[in-house]
Protein backbone atom coordinates (compact mmCIF):
# COMPACT_ATOMS: atom_id res chain seq x y z
CA UNK A 1 0.00 0.00 0.00
CA UNK A 2 1.26 3.45 -0.43
CA UNK A 3 1.88 6.14 1.53
CA UNK A 4 0.42 9.21 1.28
CA UNK A 5 1.10 12.77 2.25
CA UNK A 6 -1.85 15.86 2.20
CA UNK A 7 -0.76 19.51 2.59
CA UNK A 8 -2.47 22.06 3.46
CA UNK A 9 -1.73 25.80 2.08
CA UNK A 10 -3.33 28.34 3.25
CA UNK A 11 -0.48 31.06 3.80
CA UNK A 12 0.46 33.27 0.79
CA UNK A 13 3.99 33.79 2.66
CA UNK A 14 6.89 32.64 0.84
CA UNK A 15 8.77 31.08 3.54
CA UNK A 16 5.51 28.99 4.42
CA UNK A 17 4.71 27.77 0.75
CA UNK A 18 8.37 27.30 0.26
CA UNK A 19 7.96 24.76 3.21
CA UNK A 20 5.27 23.25 2.21
CA UNK A 21 6.72 22.39 -1.64
CA UNK A 22 10.08 21.25 0.03
CA UNK A 23 7.92 18.73 2.27
CA UNK A 24 5.89 17.73 -1.13
CA UNK A 25 8.93 17.57 -2.75
CA UNK A 26 10.61 15.11 -0.52
CA UNK A 27 7.54 12.91 -0.17
CA UNK A 28 7.42 12.66 -4.13
CA UNK A 29 10.78 11.68 -3.55
CA UNK A 30 10.24 8.87 -1.27
CA UNK A 31 7.45 7.73 -4.13
CA UNK A 32 4.53 8.60 -2.09
CA UNK A 33 1.61 10.27 -3.39
CA UNK A 34 0.86 13.78 -3.00
CA UNK A 35 -1.73 16.33 -2.47
CA UNK A 36 -1.36 19.94 -1.50
CA UNK A 37 -4.75 21.59 -1.05
CA UNK A 38 -4.64 25.26 -1.76
CA UNK A 39 -7.34 27.48 0.61
CA UNK A 40 -7.91 30.93 1.87
CA UNK A 41 -4.64 33.13 1.38
CA UNK A 42 -2.58 30.14 -0.06
CA UNK A 43 -4.74 30.19 -3.00
CA UNK A 44 -2.79 33.60 -4.21
CA UNK A 45 -0.18 31.48 -4.31
CA UNK A 46 -1.48 29.66 -7.25
CA UNK A 47 -3.80 32.08 -8.89
CA UNK A 48 -2.90 33.13 -12.75
CA UNK A 49 -4.74 36.89 -12.17
CA UNK A 50 -2.37 38.18 -9.65
CA UNK A 51 -5.16 41.32 -8.85
CA UNK A 52 -5.34 41.10 -5.41
CA UNK A 53 -6.11 44.46 -3.62
CA UNK A 54 -3.49 45.99 -1.48
CA UNK A 55 -5.35 49.27 -0.25
CA UNK A 56 -5.78 50.28 2.65
CA UNK A 57 -9.82 50.40 3.91
CA UNK A 58 -11.41 52.46 6.02
CA UNK A 59 -11.27 49.53 8.84
CA UNK A 60 -8.13 48.64 8.42
CA UNK A 61 -6.41 51.93 9.17
CA UNK A 62 -8.58 52.38 12.04
CA UNK A 63 -7.37 48.78 13.71
CA UNK A 64 -3.54 49.97 12.65
CA UNK A 65 -4.44 53.31 14.69
CA UNK A 66 -5.83 51.40 17.62
CA UNK A 67 -2.81 48.57 17.47
CA UNK A 68 -0.26 51.24 17.91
Amino acid sequence: MAEKVNIIVFSGDLDKVLAAFNLALGAAAMEMKVTLFFTFWGLNVIRKDKKVSRTRGIMRKILSLVNR
